[in-house]
């Protein structure tokens, strides 16, 4: 999303990716 100046972990983008990837 856009620029909030939270800095948000690896692990956090990769479980997001995970769920994107549901339907």
């Amino acid at each position: 999303g856009g620029d909030h100046g939270v800095e948000l972990t690896d692990e956090y983008h990769a479980i997001r990716r995970e769920i994107e990837e549901l339907p």
